[in-house]
């Protein structure tokens, strides 16, 4: 018998090319419903506008995805691809920041209620930090970090699905022993040196340093420059310190892909 694997006729492969591409708008009903529940939970008015934008993007898309044409499928594919992406961002803040225990993201005093409306806990928060990351053509995650006198809280989601925007999101405790790789990587960070280079396609991270006395933000793609290879580097690390505490496959599987784009920097 022969090894020869079937060819396909060109017919049959664009047919099953469209196909495919219109199976993903099988979970529009889904996507849009997970962001309407995320705008009751958003916690900034920045929030709450990229998830209604992004779920307005949806709808014009709902009412599109009957007419026929591949070109057409395409372009509005596009668009589902961007607005998920956006809402998954804003999801993963909003999930994180209610795992660290926080009302939302900001320092100073922080009062949880239970259902009934009575008080469960209050602290005061000093210093809290975030990473975007943000791969071109994966799922986006996020790592968020409560600093206090006697420990650490860190959160790490990940987008856990390429059909819809399901997410998941798990946490640790580290004390106050544990030696933050960022902090120590920033405390020698120069802003004002950089090595020339091209940013396309890749990866970005998008880092947000919260406290009482000042508020600082680092954006950069596809690291060339060592201190900011050095940078990515204390991001993964610390994800995945919590993933090696509390991980399951999906963020297992997330460690995967994100260092397949460090190894490609350090062979750069």
């Amino acid at each position: 018998m022969s090894n020869d694997k079937v060819r396909l006729s060109p017919e049959l492969m664009r047919k099953r090319e469209e196909e495919f591409i219109k199976s993903k708008f099988n979970f529009l009903p889904e996507i849009k419903q997970e962001i309407r529940h995320y705008i009751e939970l958003s916690q900034t008015e920045r929030q709450s506008s990229n998830l209604e934008r992004s779920l307005s993007r949806l709808e014009e898309i709902s009412e599109e995805i009957s007419q026929e044409g591949f070109n057409k499928w395409i372009s509005l594919l596009g668009i589902l691809e961007g607005a998920k992406s956006v809402a998954l961002e804003e999801i993963l803040a909003i999930r994180t920041t209610f795992e660290l225990g926080l009302n939302d993201w900001r320092a100073g005093w922080h009062i949880t209620k239970d259902s009934s409306g009575l008080e469960t806990s209050r602290f005061n928060t000093e210093h809290l930090c975030s990473i975007n990351i943000l791969p071109s053509f994966e799922a986006p995650a996020r790592v968020a970090i409560l600093y206090q006198p006697t420990y650490s809280r860190i959160a790490f989601g990940v987008g856990a699905s390429p059909d819809n925007i399901s997410s998941s999101v798990i946490q640790t405790e580290l004390p106050n022993t544990w030696a933050d790789p960022v902090e120590n990587v920033l405390s020698r960070f120069d802003l004002f040196h950089s090595t020339t280079g091209l940013s396309l396609d890749g990866i970005g991270y998008d880092f947000h340093n919260l406290s009482w006395t000042s508020e600082s933000h680092i954006r950069f793609w596809n690291p060339i420059d060592i201190q900011f290879i050095e940078l990515e580097k204390a991001f993964f690390s610390i994800a995945e310190k919590v993933v090696d505490e509390k991980g399951q496959q999906i963020e297992r599987d997330y460690l995967v892909m994100w260092k397949k784009y460090l190894a490609r920097q350090n062979n750069a």
